[in-house]
């Protein structure tokens, strides 16, 4: 049964958004409980999920037997399990406060609540892929759900919605260009397989280029300074239902797809600041974190100040996680 939770926990939102236009189809009133009791299941499955992993160790989830490096495969381990659970309990108190400051024209829409439950499920993807193309797939799916949820008010937050997906769009070019280098260099996607492959690598130009094209663009999605722009206005003009959901959730996973690939293909149990493609997070994390901070204290729009809040957060995670060290790391995923 444990070795099925992390589909599980992907299936459980999945299905129940691609059955919603069925079952919500002549009544519309059954869209925020089906998806409040959906999540609801996702969160217990994740505390199942959590004390599996913690007792058993790490699950390895093959697609149709297929192991990783061949197949695709999926890593729960507790990193992971802690951020989906975390995901799923922020999602459900994110359902639970929708409900009760939802517009009317979204409270009985169907495709709304149906792309709430794809961007849930989008998350619990990116956390739990192990190769860097389905990182690519999901943090896309996280991404276009966002775009549309950003402008689902209509009015002026089509304009911020359409310049997110003009930036997220970039961003997510940079990472596939930087996926395609180390594919062309390794002949693999896997992480755990390019952690064996890429020690053997590193002065490569198509294996640097590759990483930082990567981290470029994984720096765009999770509004790393200065390339932050995007992120203001897209969570200020939000709906008031969703945007709790968008500002904590989509940049903080992202940031735990960083973390993932840092640690596990730069320097599997090295000093990640000696690394030449990493030296500056740690002064580039200081900085949004001032900025960030800085920026948040002029608003007056209190989901601005909120947004640049989260902005220094990133900054502030980013320097603990560019230490180097194990007790700096366990300080920055804590903080997150």
């Amino acid at each position: 049964m444990s070795s099925h939770l992390p589909i599980l926990l992907f299936l459980v939102p999945f299905v129940t958004a691609v059955a919603m236009p069925i079952l919500c189809a002549k009544r519309r009133s059954w869209c925020q409980p089906l998806s409040t009791g959906a999540v609801s299941v996702m969160v217990v499955l994740a505390v199942i999920n959590l004390r599996a992993v913690l007792s058993e160790g790490s699950i390895e989830y093959a697609f149709g037997g297929w192991t990783a490096p061949v197949g695709i495969a999926w890593l729960d381990d507790p990193l992971a399990a802690i951020v989906v659970l975390t995901v799923s309990v922020v999602a459900l108190l994110s359902l639970i406060y929708g409900s009760l400051v939802v517009s009317p024209k979204l409270e009985k829409s169907v495709p709304y609540y149906t792309l709430i439950l794809l961007f849930i499920a989008a998350l619990v993807g990116v956390v739990f892929a192990a190769d860097l193309f389905n990182v690519f797939v999901f943090l896309e799916v996280a991404a276009l759900t966002g775009y549309a949820l950003v402008g689902a008010s209509g009015g002026k937050a089509l304009v911020y919605a359409f310049r997110y997906l003009l930036l997220g769009s970039f961003g997510a070019t940079l990472y596939l260009l930087g996926v395609s280098y180390l594919y062309a260099a390794t002949g693999t996607l896997n992480m755990a397989d390019l952690a064996n492959r890429l020690p053997e690598l590193m002065n490569s130009t198509a294996v640097v280029g590759g990483l930082i094209f990567i981290f470029l663009g994984l720096s765009i999605k999770m509004a790393l300074v200065p390339l932050h722009g995007w992120l203001p206005g897209a969570y200020a003009n939000a709906p008031e239902a969703v945007a709790p959901l968008l500002a904590s959730t989509i940049t903080k996973v992202t940031l735990v797809a960083w973390v993932r690939i840092e640690y596990s293909l730069i320097a599997p149990g090295a000093e990640v600041s000696r690394i030449p493609v990493l030296v500056l997070l740690e002064d580039i994390g200081i900085l949004a974190a001032v900025i960030g901070g800085a920026l948040a204290l002029v608003q007056t729009d209190i989901k601005r100040m909120f947004a640049y809040g989260g902005i220094s957060h990133i900054g502030l995670i980013l320097v603990g996680v560019s230490l180097g060290n194990s007790t700096a790391l366990a300080g920055g995923l804590f903080y997150l």
